[in-house]
């Protein structure tokens, strides 16, 4: 099944000033294994401890050579996050287009932003909590790499021999910041299912923080802790489930989930 889910980690960020300075980097993406195509997730989001946190889903489509993937993550506590992503995947993914919505109890601060990637713009609305709000767009040399909405993507066209994947990624906060991303396995894992056994690799997606944590903790307030994400492994992989620390957020797990069919389902007319 085709998931994504955008990896919108709490990571060091540098100043805005690099951003707008940022030369556009080589175009070291991830070649197109396994093209994305229309389909649709039932997902279900936990705390670290398994505790359910809320619900959501997954939806692509496809226009010609163009795909949008849709993620909705509805909390428990009434926040939502959700997130629009549009790319190409000619020979390599490339991001045009990329909306985030984020609001509710689990998010200190709601905020929108949009990232037009064609017109090198990146427009920001922020509300803080005494309502006081902040918007603005800025023309932004986004680099041709930028992977906001697409990391799992370009984990599951990974090559299968082991190494790691650069990429650069627009964290969303109030004064958003460019990162560079790392992208490595870390190992297989085996998970028990239906009486058999089921193994994928762990991912690890890391920031380089050098010099810029203390900053990531005046935003968040606490040390960022690590991103991951599990592919199923095989002859065309799958993602199994990420854990993700939104930025200014909760920190979680985002699940594969199917729904329960009911105790005593009304079959008549169903054929069976």
């Amino acid at each position: 099944m085709k998931f994504t889910c955008h990896v919108v980690m709490s990571m060091a960020v540098l100043s805005w000033s690099l951003l707008i300075q940022a030369p556009t980097a080589a175009a070291g993406q991830v070649p197109v294994r396994f093209p994305e195509g229309a389909s649709h997730a039932v997902l279900i989001v936990r705390s670290l401890n398994n505790q359910e946190m809320g619900r959501g889903d997954l939806t692509e489509t496809v226009d010609g050579d163009r795909v949008t993937s849709k993620l909705a993550l509805h909390f428990n506590d009434g926040s939502i996050y959700q997130e629009t992503t549009q790319f190409t995947q000619d020979g390599a993914f490339h991001v045009t287009h990329y909306d985030l919505i984020q609001k509710g109890p689990s998010f200190p601060q709601a905020l929108e932003m949009t990232m037009d990637v064609p017109d090198q713009t990146v427009t920001v609305r922020s509300t803080g909590d005494e309502g006081k709000q902040k918007a603005w767009t800025r023309h932004v040399r986004i680099p041709r790499d930028v992977a906001n909405g697409i990391v799992p993507f370009l984990v599951r066209n990974m090559p299968s021999d082991p190494g790691e994947e650069r990429v650069s990624m627009i964290v969303a906060t109030p004064d958003p910041k460019l990162v560079r991303l790392t992208i490595s396995p870390m190992r297989s894992e085996v998970f028990p299912f239906d009486g058999s056994k089921l193994e994928a690799t762990r991912y690890a997606i890391r920031a380089d923080l050098t010099g810029f944590v203390g900053s990531l903790v005046k935003i968040t307030g606490r040390q960022p802790p690590p991103s991951f994400i599990w592919m199923l492994q095989g002859n065309v992989p799958s993602f199994l489930m990420a854990q993700e620390d939104l930025v200014d957020g909760p920190v979680c797990r985002i699940e594969l989930t199917t729904p329960v069919l009911p105790a005593n389902p009304d079959r008549k007319g169903a054929g069976y």
